[in-house]
């Protein structure tokens, strides 16, 4: 049963996730060592929460840490030849490609309120990014385009039953580490040191928060609860550092925020109301 625990859970973890185009901001340093120092930051935080550097090479857990390397390492490629709102947008394309996949190994349409949260959020995701479509390369997008299919694994492989979403994420990011080797220059001032710190325990806390949902959730319900993240990323970034987003990401936010409280709230109306029902005799 989708319960207001995991879904609070979920939010938090998406809510988490926004902090990381801030802190990326805030960098200064080559981008392929920010990337892998994130990783490590990541892998050595969760290897203490799950209190153990040992994971179960099953199928799901291998299948999850290749969505999580290949999201991570595509994602990062992609925005280097294109603008940053291109590659989010395009990487939460994975709404979309989770309710896709569900349907066809669930062999049933979507119901209509799947189709209608899922239509709203990627059309809200798009205006958030719209005002930076124009700058674009072929070669940033389709990258990005791509990672939003490793994405879309990192929540299908949450729920099969030989996967920990904790242990894949962590061999993920140990995948990732080595990336860092491509940087040109390996300077590391003591101030960047601690912006890596803190994407790293940005990451963490996403991961690890959705991690714990997903066993709860429905791939398509978390897939459309981390949309949270592209919406509230630009929000940080103007707050703190004061770059405008821009009306049409401003209502981009909105329709994405009000579809995930109305998804909900249907949700866990339709919950209360499955367990308040008698059992058919």
């Amino acid at each position: 049963m989708e319960n207001k625990k995991a879904l609070l859970l979920g939010l938090c973890g998406a809510l988490s996730w926004s902090f990381i185009g801030l802190f990326s901001k805030m960098g200064t340093i080559d981008p392929w060592l920010m990337v892998g120092m994130r990783a490590l930051v990541t892998a050595s935080a969760l290897a203490l929460l799950r209190r153990s550097y040992k994971v179960p090479f099953t199928k799901g857990n291998f299948m999850g840490a290749l969505g999580v390397a290949g999201a991570g390492i595509l994602y990062m490629i992609g925005v280097r030849y294109t603008s940053a709102a291109n590659a989010v947008a395009l990487q939460y394309a994975m709404t979309a490609i989770v309710l896709a996949v569900t349907v066809v190994r669930e062999k049933r349409w979507p119901t209509g309120k799947e189709a209608i949260t899922v239509l709203c959020v990627f059309m809200g995701v798009i205006l958030c990014a719209v005002q930076g479509m124009g700058v674009g390369g072929f070669i940033g997008d389709l990258l990005s385009f791509l990672s939003a299919f490793a994405f879309a694994v990192v929540f299908l492989a949450g729920k099969r039953q030989d996967a920990d979403p904790l242990a894949y994420t962590y061999l993920g990011n140990l995948l990732v580490i080595p990336t860092m080797l491509f940087a040109s220059d390996f300077t590391l001032p003591l101030s960047q040191v601690g912006v890596c710190i803190l994407l790293g325990l940005a990451n963490v806390g996403g991961y690890t928060l959705i991690g714990l949902s997903l066993k709860k959730l429905s791939p398509v319900t978390s897939a459309v609860i981390a949309n949270v993240d592209p919406v509230l990323n630009p929000v940080w970034v103007f707050l703190f550092l004061g770059e405008w987003p821009g009306w049409l990401s401003i209502a981009g936010a909105a329709l994405v925020l009000t579809t995930i409280i109305v998804y909900q709230l249907t949700q866990t109306k339709a919950a209360m109301q499955d367990a308040t029902e008698p059992a058919v005799k």
